[in-house]
């Protein structure tokens, strides 16, 4: 059997609505939700009992971006883990979400640079309420620990994104 599953794969490819092309959507939704749906499908006849699910989902998912894409696919972890949760709970199975905010990596570094070509007005000014504007990838580890270990967390989407967005 398995512990636990990590959903932890995703892709940005930003873009107007308006310039949007069917296979830029399409290839977002399929890395960052139908993967995750298929992955987890396929391992929950193992993870019962006492398995854990973690999707590692975005501030995005709730506060939504300047990329349709790429917020939808996030708001859709956020519907999946909560009905997961509800589904599976009585068998024992925890599935929560992690939803970062900006994470020092490539991908970031890739979504500013999106803004500051379309000149996007305030995210530069975006107020963490801490001093740095983007945490390190260990921390979003950590806090996947954190749900991995903690036995009393069910359908939560746990923020990590330094205060940007309150819920």
């Amino acid at each position: 059997g398995l512990d636990a599953v990590v959903n932890n794969a995703g892709i940005v490819d930003p873009d107007r609505l308006t310039e949007l092309d069917d296979d830029q959507w399409d290839r977002v939704v399929d890395t960052n939700l139908t993967g995750a749906f298929y992955v987890t499908r396929a391992a929950m006849p193992h993870l019962q009992p006492d398995g854990d699910v973690v999707f590692v989902s975005s501030i995005g998912g709730t506060a939504g971006t300047v990329d349709a894409s790429y917020a939808a696919s996030k708001a859709g972890l956020h519907g999946l883990t909560r009905s997961l949760a509800r589904e599976f709970g009585d068998d024992g199975v925890q599935v929560n979400a992690v939803a970062p905010g900006p994470v020092e990596t490539d991908m970031n570094d890739d979504i500013l640079e999106y803004l500051e070509a379309i000149d996007f007005r305030g995210h530069e000014n975006v107020d963490t309420h801490l001093p740095e504007y983007a945490c390190a990838p260990e921390t979003v580890a950590h806090t996947v620990e954190y749900l991995l270990e903690n036995d009393y967390v069910q359908g939560e989407i746990v923020n990590v994104n330094g205060g940007m967005q309150f819920q």
